[in-house]
């Protein structure tokens, strides 16, 4: 646990930082939310004490929040699906923007916003096949957005949610009285 405020659980890791991915995947799989990393770091080596032993506050230290882990990542959306997911994780974690590669949990995003973030992606993009591991193992709009696409295409419906969010996106850009004006 690091951080000041609310603590964040970070990984450090010794080994490939181009498994990555795979690793970030099998622990959103194997481990209850609560328990997933917001951030895994590698590095070549873990610090080690004069006795050998793994220096925990050299780690700690190599893993205190960082002020490029929360900037905005800045690759926008590529479609209506990302435009929308975006929109829907900016006012979940209440900030202004998100960029399509930005890590949820590394943006301040916990267990709790990304069952907050999934139900509404549920019910605003009216789709029953998002779920909270999909958020945990992709942990970025776009992957979310991917995954949700491909699960279209599966039933046969790979247009459906693509028109879905930009209904949603028409509808988020008019003003109360828009809105009421078209009652």
């Amino acid at each position: 646990m690091v951080g000041s405020g609310a603590p964040k659980l970070v990984a450090a890791v010794a080994g490939d930082a181009d498994a990555a991915g795979d690793l970030t995947a099998a622990v959103a799989t194997l481990l209850p939310d609560y328990m997933i990393p917001t951030r895994i770091v590698f590095f070549e080596h873990l610090p080690l004490t004069a006795n050998g032993k793994l220096d925990r506050r050299a780690v700690a230290a190599l893993l205190e929040p960082r002020p490029e882990d929360s900037a905005p990542a800045s690759s926008g959306p590529r479609n209506d699906l990302e435009a929308a997911l975006a929109d829907i994780t900016a006012e979940v974690l209440g900030v202004d923007s998100v960029g399509v590669q930005q890590d949820f949990f590394a943006s301040g995003g916990d267990s709790v916003l990304a069952t907050t973030l999934i139900a509404r992606v549920r019910d605003w993009l009216q789709t029953d096949h998002a779920v909270v591991a999909d958020l945990f193992a992709t942990r970025t709009v776009a992957g979310l957005a991917e995954r949700l696409a491909q699960r279209e295409a599966r039933r046969g419906t790979p247009e459906r949610l693509g028109l879905v969010a930009r209904h949603y996106l028409d509808v988020s850009a008019l003003t109360d009285e828009e809105v009421l004006a078209q009652g």
